[in-house]
């Protein structure tokens, strides 16, 4: 015996609101999207590198007005570093602001939202006339499990150049190097008074070491040269300057042996002088080392003690820690 079949009848879509009782019989109302997850921080992380970014600024600044910068950067790119550790603390002062007022904004947000949906992403037993207040709730989740991504690696990248500067580097020890070991040097005492030479350089005469002609140009003629003391000897010593191009990583010593002439009596005072900028005066002589090159020497040919300690060498402060090619 056949069973009897249904008759054939086309799917009907569902009026819409059936469609909404039915939905509203569920109790969800299809609002909980789930949590979401952000791979950005949150408010108090980008607080946190906002400020960060103004104290690294702020370092910059310090180093120009200070003048430590001239240890670690040529002078060309010095208004550079100031004008960009400027803008750095503007910017972040910005970012500050605008951080604060998103978090005020924020928490109203959240309170409108704890007001008109539970936890659960459902709207709360309130009048129809509300409705248009829950746009966030509709659009997002009520739920609060954000998961936001901290990366504390990058507030350790920015607290290391403010962590160097709080204990006080760089400082001019960067520029410090040993002295020319000046105990088998000797030095002529033949070499024929040319008169005095204005405005000769160190990078001058360290160039003109390396080429015979220059040598027999400057040799003979009475210079001035700036430069660090060092070394621990009452008739020579070392007086050293820093080559720069661009930076301190490319810094290139430079250094000069300064002598006394050796039938001169006059001692010099090293435990006054070593480590100090000092003005020397002297006559120019290019000494032969052992390896085939030549090193740039002065003589200092003075009365006494009192003129060798005062005339020809003289405490100064030079223009800039480095020569700049």
């Amino acid at each position: 015996m056949n069973t009897p079949q249904k008759p054939f009848s086309l799917p009907m879509a569902t009026p819409p609101e059936q469609e909404a009782t039915t939905k509203g019989s569920s109790g969800s109302n299809d609002h909980n999207h789930g949590s979401h997850s952000h791979g950005h921080g949150g408010p108090t992380e980008i607080l946190m590198q906002a400020i960060l970014c103004g104290c690294l600024g702020l370092v910059g600044i310090f180093l120009y007005l200070g003048g430590r910068v001239e240890i670690i950067l040529a002078p060309k790119f010095h208004s550079w570093l100031l004008a960009g550790s400027i803008t750095l603390v503007l910017l972040a002062f910005i970012r500050i602001i605008s951080v604060w007022i998103s978090a005020g904004s924020s928490k109203k947000t959240e309170s409108i939202k704890e007001e008109y949906c539970d936890h659960d992403g459902n709207h709360s037993q309130h009048t129809h006339h509300h409705h248009d207040d829950l746009k966030g709730c509709e659009s997002h989740t009520c739920d609060h499990d954000h998961s936001h991504g901290y990366e504390p690696i990058k507030a350790v990248v920015l607290m290391i150049p403010v962590g160097l500067f709080l204990l006080n580097l760089p400082n001019s020890s960067f520029a410090a190097v040993q002295a020319l070991d000046l105990n088998n040097v000797d030095i002529s005492t033949n070499i024929a008074d040319r008169g005095t030479e204005n405005n000769v350089s160190f990078l001058q005469l360290e160039r003109a070491a390396q080429r015979d002609e220059a040598r027999q140009l400057y040799e003979g003629k009475t210079v001035v040269l700036v430069g660090k003391y060092a070394g621990n000897d009452d008739k020579k010593f070392t007086l050293i300057r820093f080559k720069m191009n661009c930076c301190a990583a490319d810094a290139v010593p430079l250094k000069g042996a300064m002598f006394v002439d050796s039938k001169n009596p006059a001692k010099l005072d090293y435990k006054i002088w070593n480590d100090k900028w000092v003005k020397v005066k002297g006559q120019v002589q290019f000494i032969k080392m052992k390896d085939g090159s030549y090193i740039t020497a002065l003589v200092l040919k003075p009365k006494d003690d009192n003129d060798l300690n005062g005339e020809w060498i003289q405490e100064t402060v030079p223009d800039s820690i480095y020569l700049v090619n």
